[in-house]
């Protein structure tokens, strides 16, 4: 379905078919087992679009197309530099706007809206997204760890993985 190979820099590069059409892509790095990663998940994304499992969204391009499955059906277009100032809060917001119809379950989403507010309690949506760094992060899951949880307990560790995790997804949204 793809194939990847490693250009003379060092850099790995993927090429695969979809709707007619050859997609060659950097895929950014030089470590082999990242770009093996990457590889599987361009072949998992094309497999799920071959199947009807997830569509390209109305009005996207063939450069879009390309994106998209780098992205696993996440991301439609590249972000602009101006992304970089953006704050927590406007990223966070833009991340759910721009999230493709039937991309995750609602249940899904509801679940990491909920993940989102605690962590605009915290960080504070006004934080550039850019200058949230391990001290923040690591402030964030002591924080967190403090709070009462369901039933009085304090808030477990898997679910702060867990919003870890989701803040992830966002700040992955944004390359």
């Amino acid at each position: 379905m793809a194939t990847f190979y490693q250009n003379p820099s060092g850099v790995w590069l993927i090429r695969f078919r979809f709707a007619g059409r050859q997609y060659y892509r950097s895929l950014e790095t030089a470590d082999e087992d990242r770009a093996k990663g990457i590889k599987a998940q361009v072949e998992e994304t094309l497999d799920l679009l071959k199947r009807g499992r997830i569509a390209l969204p109305e009005g996207a391009t063939h450069d879009d197309a390309g994106i998209y499955i780098l992205s696993g059906g996440k991301v439609l277009r590249r972000p602009s530099v101006a992304a970089a100032s953006k704050t927590l809060k406007e990223v966070t917001d833009a991340y759910f706007a721009d999230l493709p119809e039937g991309a995750k379950a609602k249940t899904s989403i509801t679940t990491e809206k909920i993940h989102v507010g605690h962590l605009l309690k915290i960080l504070k949506g006004s934080t550039p997204l850019r200058q949230i760094g391990v001290a923040d992060l690591q402030n964030y899951v002591t924080k967190r760890s403090r709070q009462a949880g369901n039933k009085g307990k304090k808030i477990q560790a898997v679910t702060i993985k867990k919003e870890l995790m989701t803040f992830g997804q966002v700040w992955a949204s944004l390359s």
